[in-house]
């Protein structure tokens, strides 16, 4: 990553390099490392489906938007982490300016919904 990117980075996310660096050069196995791949796919297909479910538990403290935070917490990261480069693709470099500023509307927009439902929460505004 070049240096400007990364000044205004979180420190956890400029050391995101790091941290694979740290724990796949190991010499583990092709083989093994499959397996871990295997893994992590059918772990992460289990909580998607267990995620999606929730809201037809009807449960009291959960409600339909208990998605919000997620959101912005989502937008933040790929906000941090945006390096990606469009201007390989024919006729999309327009996307590496509108894309950035897509993330800003969509974190804000997602705050004020998370700051609505915590007030309402407050105060019992239903």
């Amino acid at each position: 990553m070049n240096n400007h990117h990364n000044k205004k980075m979180p420190r956890w996310a400029q050391r995101i390099d790091d941290y694979g660096k740290n724990h796949w050069d190991s010499d583990l196995a092709r083989k093994k490392k499959n397996g871990e791949y295997i893994a992590n796919i059918i772990f992460n297909v289990i909580f998607l489906w267990i995620v999606n479910k929730i809201p037809e538990w009807h449960l009291d403290f959960i409600k339909d938007n208990f998605m919000e935070a997620a959101s912005f917490v989502t937008q933040l990261v790929l906000f941090y982490i945006f390096p990606f480069d469009f201007t390989n693709f024919h006729g999309l470099s327009w996307l590496n300016w509108l894309l950035p500023i897509g993330l800003i509307i969509g974190m804000v927009m997602s705050a004020l919904k998370v700051i609505s439902n915590f007030w309402k929460l407050l105060f019992r505004l239903s």
